[in-house]
């Protein structure tokens, strides 16, 4: 049976120092892992800290080969919480200590356009048993005394000819300007105008990279190693007031993405953050440079009228929205516009015209705004599908299509709750097509309707 998880956090809980054999772990391959690594097999840490519940410890650790330096073990559970299913050792190397393993030996070669702190072994068993050895790195960015340092680590890839997938996230380090990333990559790095540079910090980097074959940081391996890509998380302070009194981002976050860093970089950028729809309403959006395209989303249930208002002016039908699902987008270049979809569970347009299963796409273009409506409207027995258009502020089109053969003339009407004529109801022809006209100030609704052998038209009032 695996080692379960609330044991685990029990022996993590006490002491200063922590003694485990691969046995107790009841992981495959660990006891090899161990012995190959630890003296007597056997995982120690000294002087430690524990964060039980990330199942994260920190302290002194040996390895053969070297006196006890920092180190970070990490227990993985499954999906669930329960058991344990791996571990993460990342041990600092020390400069008179043990080396890398000989067969990623030639590795950090490849990192050599980066100036380098001490490297890193890290060790461990992935949840599906393998054994995993590989190697991280500290970045002395962007200078020598920088505290804490950017780190990131990477296992070998599967194949020889795969890229090695170096990451990390870590402690925020704060950057003077964001010309300072070209210390890493020459590329042209920019933040969006009305984004502000101060409060810059650094706080993740990935690489993907494919190691040349020499030896040693000088040797021909860094000459012949390829850098793909090159990923850049950033933090940043203050916000972005991207569409003036109706969208501003707060929480700002940026990442820059480098296609070949080491050769003629292209950089897309992404811009995260919150924007606050209403007082009730957050929505997390991200935004595309340099498309300069804008979405976010949020799911729950939530009254959006003044939204609406607040965003496109009143539009009849929505002014007591309860919606399910909300998505709002915007595009900010030459073309500017931003619209809202909405899922809505019912919309009822009359007392007798009732939709559900309602999408709402609310949009505005320059001075012109814009609804429509996709629904369902169930007819008698038969489920047609609605599709609404709303372009001025006294009226929505509807237009009804249902499967064929399609609804009866009898059962439109008797859902709509008006009389059929006596002569219709004999005949009850198929309808080929319905179009409703509602006009929300006068509360009216017109209903045109074909047959194979007449066109009829219906109008419905309230009483004054």
């Amino acid at each position: 049976m695996p080692l379960l998880i609330s044991d685990l956090k029990t022996l993590l809980t006490f002491g200063s120092e922590l003694n485990i054999s691969p046995d107790y772990l009841k992981l495959k391959n660990a006891r090899p892992l161990f012995h190959r690594f630890f003296k007597d097999g056997q995982l120690q840490v000294k002087d430690r800290s524990a964060d039980v519940e990330a199942l994260v410890v920190e302290g002194k650790v040996p390895i053969n080969g070297q006196a006890p330096s920092t180190a970070h073990v990490v227990f993985i559970a499954d999906d669930a919480g329960k058991y344990l299913v791996g571990i993460r050792v990342d041990v600092t190397l020390l400069p008179e200590g043990a080396t890398l393993p000989s067969e990623i030996s030639h590795v950090p070669a490849a990192l050599d356009p980066l100036e380098r702190g001490p490297l890193h072994l890290v060790f461990g068993i992935d949840p599906d048993g393998s054994p995993r050895v590989g190697l991280g790195a500290e970045l002395l960015f962007p200078a020598q005394a920088t505290e804490p340092h950017p780190y990131i680590w990477a296992y070998p890839p599967a194949k020889q000819t795969q890229p090695w997938n170096f990451f990390g996230f870590f402690k925020d380090v704060s950057l003077d300007s964001i010309d300072q990333l070209k210390k890493i990559c020459s590329g042209n790095f920019e933040l969006p105008d009305g984004v502000s540079s101060k409060g810059l910090t650094l706080s993740a980097l990935a690489l993907d990279v494919v190691p040349g074959p020499g030896i040693g940081p000088s040797g021909t391996g860094a000459k012949s190693s390829r850098w793909l890509s090159l990923g850049v998380g950033l933090k940043l302070a203050g916000q972005w007031d991207i569409w003036p009194g109706v969208l501003q981002i707060k929480g700002l976050d940026g990442s820059f993405t480098v296609g070949d860093p080491r050769g003629k970089p292209t950089i897309s950028t992404v811009i995260g953050g919150r924007v606050r729809l209403t007082e009730a309403i957050d929505v997390d959006v991200t935004v595309m440079l340099p498309e300069k395209s804008l979405q976010g989303s949020l799911a729950g249930t939530l009254r959006v009228g003044a939204l609406l208002e607040k965003m496109f002016g009143k539009i009849p039908l929505l002014e007591n929205l309860t919606v399910s699902r909300l998505v709002v987008a915007a595009e900010l270049g030459s073309e500017r516009g931003y619209f809202l979809d909405l899922d809505l569970d019912h919309l009822p347009i009359t007392e007798s015209l009732k939709l559900s299963k309602v999408g709402l796409r609310v949009a505005k273009e320059g001075d012109k705004v814009a609804a429509t409506i996709s629904a369902a409207w169930q007819v008698g027995k038969t489920a047609v599908t609605v599709t609404g258009t709303w372009s001025s502020a006294d009226s929505w089109i509807f237009t009804a299509t249902s499967p064929d053969p399609g609804i009866t003339l009898t059962d439109m009407l008797s859902t709509m709750a008006l009389d059929t004529p006596d002569t219709l109801r004999v005949i009850s022809p198929q309808l080929l097509a319905l179009n409703l006209v509602y006009q929300p100030t006068r509360k009216a609704l017109t209903i045109q309707s074909k047959t194979d052998h007449a066109s009829l038209t219906f109008a419905s009032f309230p009483k004054i």
